[in-house]
Parts: structure tokens; sequence; C-alpha cells
């Protein structure tokens, strides 16, 4: 069966035609090599290439743009999805523990198309669109998505100076409905996260999120000044819960959430704003050709995995 990769057309050149000579040296004529042009629907482009080739993986060869849009046409799919980062910051691959050099991605697609052993994760469905690594809403949003394209580190510290500047003040009111159970309360920034790192260190939104346990996480932030980020920090650092500066609940099926005013809202880094997102929870949803190792990270999981929502935790958040 054929493995079929897809390029960026955003992609540098000299970086696309390194991951495709080391693709074909390990796939030889298994590999079947698609360019995506620039005005072409990916997913449409990627189910046509399902259609025709009937490849067993589908490679993403490209931007987290890409990935994404490629993502969404292999859920429930018996295609996998292998993943070859070549933009500098490679944030949903590091997000989901995937190498981010073009040589040892390469390497670890064609090990795991050698074993034949996927791995399948959870994904989120939003609308068209399918999240394999987090959605962000509210203040947290602008942090999450750094300005597309290359810039100097002068504009990234202005971009960061303007992002960090925006976290503090008023809070919004947000209206979230997790698997039938309505809550609302008032907060900066809400997190549905698949995976656990937040990408500062070694820092991680709520303890235990893994990508193949079935349950997207829920991480509902309610700092708003100064104070309250410290206290925040010193809770991750530490591991330790801090319910009047973050709630971490838990869905298994659907996820509704309103907010009063229209806000900034990231699904894996690309951008939107909006006053509501409906989103469905997909368990094992995708296969993902992620290398062994991935496996021993996430060894830590729960193997008791808790109710939809901890009870303590709804009785806090509709006193507040």
């Amino acid at each position: 069966m054929a493995v079929v990769a897809l390029l960026d057309p955003a992609a540098p050149s000299a970086v696309a035609r390194r991951a495709t000579t080391l693709l074909r040296a390990r796939l030889g004529d298994e590999l079947i090599i698609v360019p995506i042009a620039a005005d072409i629907d990916i997913t449409a482009a990627t189910e046509r290439a399902l259609e025709t080739f009937h490849p067993r993986a589908v490679i993403a060869v490209g931007s987290d743009a890409l990935i994404g849009a490629v993502a969404a046409a292999l859920v429930d799919m018996p295609a996998a999805l292998g993943i070859v980062p070549t933009g500098v910051d490679a944030r949903l691959p590091r997000q989901l523990g995937l190498p981010t050099e073009v040589e040892a991605a390469c390497a670890a697609i064609a090990d795991v198309c050698d074993a034949g052993h996927p791995t399948r994760i959870d994904v989120l469905v939003v609308g068209n669109r399918v999240v394999l690594s987090r959605t962000v809403i509210g203040r947290l949003a602008d942090l999450d998505a750094p300005p597309p394209g290359r810039h100097t580190h002068v504009d990234r510290l202005r971009w960061g100076a303007r992002s960090l500047w925006r976290l503090f003040g008023p809070t919004s009111r947000y209206h979230i409905d997790v698997d039938g159970h309505p809550l609302g309360m008032r907060a900066s920034s809400v997190v549905v996260a698949n995976t656990g790192a937040v990408g500062l260190a070694k820092l991680r939104w709520a303890p235990e999120i893994v990508a193949d346990d079935g349950i997207a996480d829920v991480v509902v932030i309610r700092s708003s000044t100064f104070l309250d980020y410290v206290v925040l920090l010193a809770s991750w650092i530490l591991g330790r819960e801090r319910l009047r500066q973050a709630i971490h609940v838990r869905a298994k099926g659907r996820i509704e959430i309103r907010c009063s005013r229209a806000v900034p809202v990231t699904h894996d880094g690309v951008r939107e704003r909006t006053t509501q997102l409906s989103m469905r929870v997909v368990p094992a949803g995708l296969q993902l050709l992620a290398p062994v190792a991935r496996r021993d990270q996430d060894s830590s999981r729960p193997t008791d995995i808790p109710a939809a929502i901890p009870p303590l935790h709804i009785a806090r958040m509709r006193a507040s």
C-alpha cells in the first residue's frame, strides 16, 4: 500500500526537497509525493489522495496549518498521519511529543511505517476543523499564536510585550456546558487541551493530560492580576491545584462554550474571534505515526479515569 506525502506550498523548497529525499531513501517506490498548490483546499486535496491512492499513511510536510488541514481528512479513517515540520517554530509537533527536526521526523515516520503500529490519539472536532493539541479562548490566546511569517527578534519582543499586557484587566463571563453539565463563571481564559504541555519550559496546563485517554481536559483560568498569574505559575511549577486561579474539569463527549463578548481564539495556533464554540471529543479518532518513545512520556497517565467532572469542582464552580 502507498504512503502519500503532501508538500506545503509555503515550505522552504530546500527543506521540502530534503524531507522527500530522506523519505524516499527509506520508503522507496512506496512513497507518492503530491505537491499542494497555494490556492487548493488542503483537506479536500487529502480526501482526493485517499480516494485515488488508498494509502496506509499520509505525511504532512509543512506548517502547523497544513498538519491540521490534513488531519481533518483522516479522522476515523484507516490511513495514519505522519508529520514532518518545515517551519522554524514547529509548535504543534512539539506539543504532540514528536521530533521537530526534519531528519529525526523522517526517520521516526519510516520506523513506524516499517513496524506497522501507529499510535491512536484523541482529537477535538470544532465545525470543519480538527484540533490535535489545544484550543485557547480569551486572553491567553494572544500569547498562544505568534504572528505568522518571519519576524525579527525586535518584532517578536514587541508582540510578546503586547500579549503580556493584554493578560491583565477585566475578566469575561463564560457559560460552559461539559457533557450536559451547565457551568457559569467569570474567567480570563479557557483552555481545552488534548496535550498537557504549555510550551514554556516543562510547565503543563494540568497534571495527567495525555492525548490517548479518551478525554478532553478543560482548564478554566480565572487569574486577572499580576499576583494572580504569579500564584498560577507557582501552582503549575509545584504541580498543585489552585481552584481560585484555575479549575480543571474533564469532558468525554461535548463541550459548549459561550462568552459574554467576542474574544480571541486559537485552534492549534490558528486564530479566529468568536463568542461561542461547540466542540466534540473523538476518542482514538486519529492514527499517528509517532515514535515508540512517545508512549513512555505518557506512561504516567492514570489508569482509573474519573467522572467527566468531579462533583467537588461542580459545587465550587456553581458557588463562584
